[in-house]
């Protein structure tokens, strides 16, 4: 009988890892029986002894908690962020599609107004426009008088 050869690397890296965890395992267990010699540990006013070794590995799983809790929640909070950030954006892509899917000309609806070629700048933009006479201005009377007398 021939036994179906394992795709490479589908359990090798699983094999490697746990055998990394008990390698770690073993050098930790040595840490600790090496530096057994007992030692003061004051904690929020706590008070207790404990082997060197203990102790050192407590400050170093309380040190990596003070990093990783924050840590955590700081990922969370982006993740919240990242999520409320791409709804509004699918819901402003829908609104854009619907707004271009009601101004799109179909066959019951005229074409948009072209502008006028004679008009290309827009009224108070550079353009110069007479100002409206008042009858009320007495001093616009003598001037009117003048540009018809030929003067």
């Amino acid at each position: 009988m021939i036994l179906p050869q394992l795709v490479a690397g589908a359990r090798g890296g699983h094999d490697a890892s746990n055998g990394v965890g008990v390698d770690h395992g073993a050098l930790l267990l040595v840490f600790i029986l090496q530096n057994g010699q007992r030692v003061e540990v004051h904690l929020f006013g706590a008070h207790w002894t404990a082997p060197l070794g203990v102790a050192l590995l407590m400050a170093a799983a309380l040190g990596v908690l003070l990093v990783v809790v924050p840590g955590a929640g700081r990922i969370i909070q982006l993740k919240r962020a990242a999520r409320g950030l791409h709804r509004d954006r699918e819901q402003l892509a829908g609104r854009l599609d619907e707004i271009a899917g009601a101004a799109a000309p179909g066959d019951d609806q005229a074409p948009p107004a072209q502008p006028d070629a004679g008009n290309d700048v827009p009224e108070g933009h550079g353009r110069a426009t007479a100002a409206p006479q008042s009858d009320a201005d007495p001093a616009a009377e003598p001037r009117r008088a003048r540009a018809s007398d030929g003067h």
